[in-house]
């Protein structure tokens, strides 16, 4: 049997005649309340400390103002729900003077799993402190006790039930932060921006077979998918802790060592940002898995282009044999990464 919650009681009055007055002074004071709220909004979901090298401790503060985001987005929502009721009249009395912010503040903290019926009894036995403040607010809103509070809640979301958040995305989200601070041999992310010229470069088309042969926790690949959904995307990644993370987003993992376990001329299009101490070996090998016409698309170390040993000369002269064309990416093209480098990049494109 379903037990109920005091806020799955109904938000309706006692009187079974529902006369709708329509206001529309009200709902546009709410819709400008809302309105008001969307500049805090966008300043805490895209805060400047995360534009800056991150860090551990960036990210906690980071996290915690997208956190706050979603809560002010919440408030946002019932007060939108609240104006659209307002115009047609069905707004519920028990809402009827909700004014301000932090007014819905306090009934979205009430409307927590975390509290109860107790907890909201607390409130208004309370005399002092911050439990007196919430009810001297309450009180302008023409709630006065706990029963009210519930009611409060149950028209709130009865009008606007804020969207679970996916399991799985919340999960990619903490492995992937955890990462942030950890070192992984040879593990730099590229950054958004440089994933989405890679894609540009590469020129897909719907149809095609592409693989991404050291994909880490998946940038390229995202950005792949991202402009490109009809392609068909195969990725590689040999550290085991990435692969889980590769799997949660669906990606489809055919190997864990590219240079051992993929081989065979089947795709039209490689996208890669490899290990750099293997780099030539991965390059090479990445070369071979093109089918005829096939395009590679690939970060390169600046080193591979003045280094005089005999493996690198010999590489350059493959390079030019091959048509190879580069771009020097600016310096600190890979500072904004979750694992920051200051190792001067090329990008480079091979056509086989």
């Amino acid at each position: 049997m379903h037990q109920l919650s005091i806020f799955d009681l109904p938000a309706t009055g006692h009187t079974s005649l529902c006369i709708r007055i329509p206001n529309p002074y009200q709902a546009a004071k709410l819709r400008q309340l809302a309105a008001a709220l969307q500049e805090s909004i966008d300043a805490k979901k895209n805060p400047a400390i995360a534009q800056q090298r991150p860090t551990r401790r960036r990210l906690r503060i980071a996290e915690g103002m997208y956190e706050e985001a979603k809560l002010l987005q919440q408030i946002q929502s019932w007060l939108y729900a609240m104006a659209d009721a307002a115009e047609v009249g069905e707004l519920p009395e028990i809402l009827k003077s909700i004014s301000n912010k932090s007014q819905l503040e306090i009934l979205r903290k009430m409307s927590s799993t975390t509290w109860n019926e107790e907890d909201i009894k607390k409130v208004f036995k309370s005399d002092k402190g911050e439990y007196a403040r919430w009810q001297l607010t309450l009180k302008r809103a023409n709630i006065y006790n706990w029963q009210q509070v519930s009611q409060a809640i149950a028209a709130l979301k009865q009008l606007h039930s804020p969207c679970k958040e996916d399991p799985v995305e919340v999960q990619i989200h903490r492995m992937e932060t955890e990462l942030v601070g950890i070192k992984l041999h040879e593990f730099f992310p590229t950054p958004r921006d440089l994933c989405a010229r890679l894609v540009k470069l590469a020129h897909l088309q719907s149809g095609m077979r592409v693989l991404e042969p050291s994909s880490g926790k998946g940038d390229i690949a995202q950005a792949i998918l991202h402009h490109h959904p009809y392609v068909h995307l195969d990725v590689v990644e040999i550290q085991s802790d990435l692969r889980k993370i590769l799997k949660l987003k669906g990606l489809n993992i055919i190997g864990c060592d590219f240079l051992t376990e993929v081989n065979g001329e089947h795709w039209q299009a490689v996208i890669a940002n490899p290990p750099f101490s293997k780099f030539i070996e991965h390059t090479l090998h990445a070369y071979n898995c093109l089918v005829s016409g096939g395009s590679l698309v690939t970060i390169a170390p600046e080193s591979v282009f003045f280094r005089s040993e005999n493996k690198f000369a010999e590489f350059r002269q493959w390079l030019k044999s091959h048509n190879a064309w580069d771009e020097k990416l600016a310096d600190g093209s890979f500072l904004n990464s979750t694992h920051p480098t200051n190792v001067a990049t090329r990008i480079l494109i091979i056509k086989k």
